[in-house]
């Protein structure tokens, strides 16, 4: 009887490794190209700090305000406004 429950528990504890290794895997990705995430906002920050340069050393002030002017949509506009 004791050799039958040490087949079973080999046998679950088996499929239960095999479960957190499936899942690991599956997940692997998930968590190992989270830096691509942290690259575009390192790029939109910079994009924003380069435009809001832009602004000023033109002699505009930059309010950061998104200007959508629908349905013009040729007009949009990011913070930059006259002094």
């Amino acid at each position: 009887m004791e050799a039958v429950l040490n087949n079973i528990q080999i046998t679950l504890l088996g499929w239960f490794y095999a479960l957190k290794n499936q899942l690991e895997e599956k997940h692997h990705e998930i968590v190992e190209n989270k830096w691509i995430i942290w690259v575009v906002v390192l790029i939109a920050v910079i994009g924003g700090i380069g435009y809001a340069y832009y602004c000023t050393s033109k002699g505009y002030s930059f309010s950061g305000q998104v200007r959508w002017n629908w349905p013009r949509v040729w007009d949009i506009g990011i913070g930059c406004k006259a002094n």
